[in-house]
């Protein structure tokens, strides 16, 4: 057996911790979002990202928004318009995006229905209120297969357990034997 370096295994362990940085750094980074809309609200022109375009029904979506200048000393609220007025649960004032703290946003929500949204955005600061709208904008069908195909293949495991208890309980029949009651 030779003899073995005291290096070795702090050459090892700065080896693990510099490949561990250098994997781990792009998991961290937000992707560049693929589509912008500028919008007038008032005196502050709002740059709008979609981090998916086009956007699809209860598919994850990341909408930033950055105004002009960027966010301090200013505050927004957002009302989401969908199909014959519906409001989006997610309406109301914005808060810094999780990820991109430089802006407001919304992180990670999914539009329940495919058809033509719309984006009532408010904003306010020292320049005074403004207002505007983003869309129409198309969200197109849910990705994948119909609903109840992926309910289906979900509830196969629940009937096939219930079909080995009715085959069990069928074949041993407890109310019928004579020791079903006795536990001597």
């Amino acid at each position: 057996m030779g003899v073995r370096s005291p290096a070795a295994p702090l050459t090892a362990l700065l080896t693990v911790v510099v490949l561990t940085a250098v994997l781990v750094a792009p998991a961290a980074a937000h992707a560049p979002e693929p589509h912008h809309i500028t919008v007038q609200a008032g005196p502050y022109p709002v740059e709008v990202g979609f981090s998916e375009w086009p956007p699809l029904a209860e598919r994850s979506l990341d909408i930033t928004f950055t105004p002009e200048g960027g966010i301090e000393g200013k505050t927004a609220t957002l009302t989401m318009v969908g199909l014959a007025g519906t409001d989006f649960q997610d309406s109301g004032p914005l808060g810094r995006h999780p990820r991109q703290r430089d802006r407001w946003g919304l992180d990670l929500i999914a539009l329940p229905l495919a058809g033509t949204w719309t984006m009532e955005l408010m904003v306010d600061g020292p320049e005074g209120a403004g207002a505007a709208t983003v869309g129409p904008i198309e969200v197109g069908p849910r990705p994948g297969p119909p609903a109840i195909a992926a309910y289906l293949v979900g509830v196969l495991p629940l009937l096939a357990v219930i079909g080995l208890v009715v085959a069990g309980w069928r074949r041993v029949r407890p109310g019928q034997t004579t020791d079903g009651g006795s536990w001597a």
